[in-house]
């Protein structure tokens, strides 16, 4: 063992009881060279040196202030990304000290090849026979030079507090403060081809299972290229089926880099593996199934006509655990540039387009002109339209979202800010289809100052605003005498000279100038791609709300009509939910698409609340609670918008606002995204906002902090002291 003050070992030399300091990955890869398997050399770096860093330069206390503003049970998976690249940027702005910089420096000069490497996770839990942390933590391939290896050491120890591993210890149960990892130093193994093999097929007990592609494995681990896949028996050896990908191009190995290079023709028509091989692997992986007397799950590079070992690890999927398959789910949630880039393309020309057409077909029945024989099907046709185009926004848009959650990741990789979340001044852009939505609404509002000013006559502006209402919906409005008095009503209150505040452009500048060459042309691609993600975030649910608001006005005509001919209301409106055989529908009829229905009231004294910042200022003004689609209509300017969450449909009232709590959390969610836009202070992650603040009350919303105090309480009849945990 090297004579240094951190734990560094060859990975030769490690044994069963290394496990403790080293993780089970490094002590299996030992396992493995000793006996005899093909594995590169390297060595592991200790969890007592990642310890070290973070107790000696105070990071473990930044990293429990970030982490206990709310429970971490409680954090949404949005809340979680933030919390991860809070805890990476320090990472990333945070030196090693000295004499832990020279420890890791002599433990990878005696260890290490001079030759490019692979940085891998080792983390101290990871691997399992009842879990699995692959993919969830970050590996770097290909790294080159001393300095470099360092700086994707620390990034590996910022990894173990990645989304995805924070999401996947959350399922387990695992306290992260409790979590420690390792790192794997080894020699990066150029092959001809690469890919993973399950020494028995997760999904079936008969099968081995080998997937391969040309080039290195990292172009599967992302998606970024598709795999070819062998079925064979686990017995015989026997191929049982093959499916061929159409894989065009591969991940290569450059200087200092890796890039995806066009395949030349033979590769592309033929399979990265021939029957003798995928025969010889077939015997590998069942070798090494033997040698640990349990499933196993092996990822492989070929050189030549030899098989290395890159790593191997118990299977654990179709084990029945709820954990393993969330964990499966996390990792779609990453996807790259192409994979981005492909469905942006199926959202532009499938997804949004066929939204729109299928609103405006609904909106062009109406629900009135119905016989009763014919609205119970037509409310079936939109609930079905309603839940279809929901799966397509859950494969399609949800996962568009990572495209700015991995600009965000590279932004502060590389320009390392003070503010993590710089990178959304470059995201910036007027294309939201929220912002048109609320620049038209502002336009409305000045047409009706010209009709009451009578420079414009009833008829003109009645056209605009159907015509206003008809494309947004606003929230399942769905333009009733009463809703549209509403709606007069607070575009009477809309200011007509609201300017949003301009974006950064040297920002774009000072990140780009950082590439050179094609990983430049990338990163601008990225980038807009980016800003798509951004606008999409919003524009998506425009589009399903429109579909929304057509299910919901079919669903109150259709009560309507039955309230009308009974003197019991709650007793037709079930008897219409049992026609119509759908118990979901229930929330429909009782309120529409309300974006809340809580009615009890508490007493609360003057307290304050904790969240998380979202944008920078600070803002004093009256609460209004929203629960419903009436308390939206009847805001003011200059109170202050409180809600479990903002809908894109609502965030048409943000000119007026003086600040933005919500329960909900996240930097990238909507009501975070509207307030950045117009530089309102707003506070997400609220736990219970809507609760513990009550229309009336006088909020102060400390947005650089992500602190809202009640002031002052607003004058209300005595209530029952709420009962229960009180915030902090």
């Amino acid at each position: 063992m090297v004579t240094a003050v951190i734990q560094a070992t060859s990975l030769a030399e490690l044994r069963q009881e290394d496990s403790s300091w080293a993780g089970s990955k490094a002590v299996r890869l030992g396992q493995l060279m000793r006996a005899g398997f093909t594995v590169p050399a390297g060595l592991v770096i200790g969890a007592d040196a990642y310890r070290r860093y973070v107790t000696s330069t105070g990071l473990l206390e930044e990293i429990q202030l970030i982490l206990h503003r709310k429970k971490f049970e409680d954090m949404r998976w949005e809340e979680l990304w933030d919390l991860a690249l809070r805890v990476r940027n320090r990472f990333l702005r945070t030196p090693l000290p000295s004499d832990l910089q020279e420890d890791l420096e002599n433990a990878i000069v005696t260890q290490s090849t001079a030759g490019p490497v692979a940085v891998r996770s080792a983390g101290l839990s990871e691997d399992s026979k009842t879990a699995s942390f692959a993919g969830l933590h970050d590996s770097f391939i290909n790294v080159l030079g001393i300095d470099e290896i360092i700086s994707k050491i620390v990034l590996v120890w910022a990894s173990l507090w990645s989304d995805r591993a924070l999401l996947y210890r959350k399922e387990l149960g695992l306290h992260p403060l409790q979590s420690r990892i390792a790192v794997i130093v080894q020699e990066f193994i150029v092959g001809t081809a690469s890919g993973v093999a399950f020494s028995r097929d997760p999904n079936s007990d008969e099968d081995l299972l080998i997937e391969g592609v040309w080039g290195l494995n990292q172009g599967m681990v992302d998606g970024t290229v598709p795999a070819h896949r062998w079925k064979l028996n686990r017995r015989s050896g026997e191929v049982t089926q093959f499916i061929a990908a159409s894989q065009s191009r591969a991940l290569r190995a450059e200087p200092d880099s890796t890039h995806l290079v066009d395949l030349p023709s033979e590769e592309q028509a033929g399979a990265p593996l021939g029957d003798r091989q995928v025969d010889g692997l077939f015997r590998l992986v069942t070798e090494v199934e033997d040698f640990y007397r349990a499933p196993q799950d092996v990822e492989w590079t070929l050189v030549g006509n030899e098989f290395i070992v890159l790593q191997a690890r118990p299977i654990t999927a179709g084990i029945g655990s709820d954990a393993e398959d969330r964990r499966r789910w996390y990792l779609t949630l990453h996807r790259s540039v192409d994979n981005l880039m492909r469905l942006r393309e199926n959202i532009r020309k499938d997804v949004l387009p066929g939204m729109d057409r299928e609103a405006d077909r609904f909106a062009s029945v109406d629900p009135g002109g119905l016989s009763s024989e014919e609205l119970i099907p037509e409310i079936k046709r939109r609930r079905e339209a309603r839940d279809r185009w929901v799966k397509e926004y859950w494969e399609y848009c949800i996962p568009f979202a990572h495209g700015m959650r991995l600009f965000g990741q590279i932004y502060n990789d590389q320009c390392r800010p003070d503010d993590p979340f710089e990178f959304i001044e470059l995201l910036r852009n007027d294309g939201l289809l929220g912002a048109q939505r609320n620049e038209e609404m502002r336009q409305l509002s000045r047409d009706l100052a010209e009709l009451r000013a009578g420079k414009l006559n009833q008829e003109s502006f009645d056209i605009r605003l159907d015509s206003f209402l008809d494309r947004f919906g606003l929230n399942g409005l769905s333009g009733t005498p009463q809703e549209r008095d509403g709606l007069l009503n607070l575009l009477g209150r809309l200011p007509s000279d609201f300017r949003k505040p301009e974006a950064d452009r040297n920002l774009r500048l000072n990140f780009l100038n950082r590439f050179s060459g094609e990983r430049r042309d990338t990163m601008a691609t990225l980038l807009e791609l980016a800003r798509d993600s951004y606008s999409l975030r919003d524009d998506d649910n425009i589009y399903l709300g429109r579909i929304e608001a057509q299910l919901v006005a079919a669903v109150q005509e259709a009560s309507r009509r039955i309230v009308e001919v009974s003197d019991a209301p709650k007793r037709s409106a079930a008897e219409l939910i049992r026609r119509l055989e759908d118990p979901g529908l229930s929330a429909l009829v009782d309120g529409g698409s309300a974006v809340g229905t809580k009615t009890e009231s508490y007493e609360l004294r003057a307290r304050q609340l904790v969240g998380q910042p979202a944008t920078p200022g600070i803002a004093v003004g009256q609460a209004r609670v929203i629960t419903d689609a009436g308390s939206l209509l009847s805001f003011r300017q200059g109170e202050i918008l409180v809600c479990d969450s903002i809908d894109p449909n609502m965030t048409f009232v943000a000119p007026l606002a003086a600040g933005v709590v919500e329960r909900r959390g996240g930097m990238l969610i909507h009501g975070a995204i509207i307030a950045r836009e117009y530089g309102i202070p707003c506070v997400t992650g609220v736990p219970d906002a809507a609760d513990w603040i009550r229309t009336g009350d006088t909020v102060s919303v400390d947005g650089f902090l992500g602190l809202v105090t009640i002031t002052e309480p607003a004058v209300r009849n005595p209530a029952p002291l709420r009962t229960g945990s009180v915030p902090p």
